[in-house]
């Protein structure tokens, strides 16, 4: 919380997915909220998974307790306590090619939120607005300053109302276009890039190799909770293939639970390294894995700093991630039936290389008006906040989120 700066007075409109309002460290700071997903439904409440009844959104609620949260253990709280927060649900679980179910958002969702945060109660007048409105979610690699949701960022600050956007999370693009998010690269967008601010992480020796054939050999961040004690060797796994997983919004979403068993319900990653892909839900990815008995999870697909994926001890693996190369080769000798195996070494705490600058996964370079983005940096990595629903124990649920979107969500509480 800023000194002396509290909030009060301001509403914070959060388009994103919907907020458990009943989590202690939120308790009234929010509003009813809209639901622009779903017709009649008037609550922004965060919706549980149609076919899973325990998997809750998560999002909305994470970028609340930035924001506004207050309350939590050790004195942790949000950035503008005395805010009020008004959930404007534009993002949730929706129906994805395969007939499967991803959280995720449309342009049109979007935009439809962005008109509800200018005028709450849709009486044609903006005198309702809020006058801040926080877009953590990101379309990678869509840097148009003249795209649909990048004119409705701009026809809300007509109206007052600043939005705060997530820059994105898919690296720097050097001196070319294209890694940018929308409607982060809006010209009119407050857009926010995620900084790394820790002097020191948790690393640990990792070597994937086929035979004698050595694919990596390096010292890699370790992310997740659970810190390798002594040297382990796996032999690496892979989930079974499904259909396609990718929504119309361009989710790919993580692998499923049941394709870690296999036609007679045998796990097949249990006591092994899962190699996973981690998708646009790497956090749900390793949680599967876990859950379906794996030693360890080898991601790919992401760029993931130390302590990158906020993972508590309720899941007791450790997690790295490989380049995607590694990743491929490993894959390719598992379907010619050959075994590639893991070595992980025991955790140890290093200087981190990136402090004090950009997180490696934040997004920056041109937008394709030739602008150069994010407006400003932000601390985005291992920031810990609400989580949906309760812990185990039957406590307020914590943990710790990362990326462009957490950093937009500590911008938009100090604006």
């Amino acid at each position: 919380m800023l000194p002396g700066f509290d909030g009060r007075g301001v509403t914070i409109a959060l388009l994103d997915t919907g907020v458990d309002r009943a989590q202690p460290f939120l308790r009234g700071r929010v509003q009813d909220g809209i639901n622009v997903l779903s017709d009649g439904d008037f609550h922004a409440l965060a919706a549980t998974k149609p076919n899973d009844a325990t998997r809750l959104e998560r999002h909305g609620t994470e970028m609340a307790g930035l924001l506004v949260g207050a309350g939590g253990p050790e004195g942790l709280a949000g950035v503008a306590t005395g805010a009020s927060v008004l959930p404007i649900r534009v993002a949730g679980w929706q129906q994805i090619v395969g007939g499967g179910w991803a959280v995720y958002s449309r342009t049109d969702q979007l935009i439809a939120g962005l008109e509800r945060a200018v005028d709450p109660n849709e009486d044609g007048d903006a005198h309702d607005a809020a006058r801040i409105a926080l877009v953590a979610l990101a379309a990678p690699y869509a840097a148009f300053a003249d795209a649909p949701d990048a004119r409705a960022v701009e026809g809300a600050l007509d109206l007052d109302t600043l939005v705060v956007a997530a820059a994105g999370n898919d690296g720097p693009a050097g001196p070319a276009f294209g890694s940018l998010s929308s409607p982060g690269a809006s010209p009119a967008a407050l857009s926010v890039g995620a900084a790394d601010l820790r002097s020191h992480t948790e690393e640990v020796r990792v070597v994937v190799r086929v035979a004698l054939d050595v694919l990596v050999d390096r010292l890699l961040p370790l992310a997740g909770a659970v810190l390798p004690t002594h040297a382990r060797e796996l032999a690496l796994a892979r989930p079974q293939e499904r259909s396609s997983s990718a929504s119309p919004g361009g989710f790919l979403a993580p692998p499923s639970l049941d394709s870690f068993f296999n036609r007679d319900g045998l796990s097949v990653v249990a006591g092994r390294a899962a190699l996973v892909r981690a998708g646009d839900d790497p956090v749900t990815a390793v949680e599967n894995a876990a859950r379906a008995g794996a030693a360890a999870v080898v991601l790919y697909g992401t760029a993931i700093p130390a302590g990158g994926l906020g993972l508590d001890e309720s899941v007791p693996v450790p997690v790295v991630a490989v380049p995607d190369d590694v990743a491929r080769t490993a894959l390719d000798a598992l379907a010619a039936g050959r075994h590639p195996a893991l070595s992980l070494g025991a955790s140890r705490v290093a200087r981190n290389g990136t402090g004090g600058g950009a997180a490696p996964f934040s997004s920056r370079g041109l937008s394709f008006d030739w602008r150069v983005r994010s407006n400003l940096l932000a601390p985005g990595i291992a920031l810990m906040t609400s989580e949906p629903s309760a812990a185990a124990d039957g406590t307020a649920a914590y943990g710790t989120v990362n990326g462009s979107s957490a950093a937009a969500a500590t911008v938009a509480g100090a604006a």
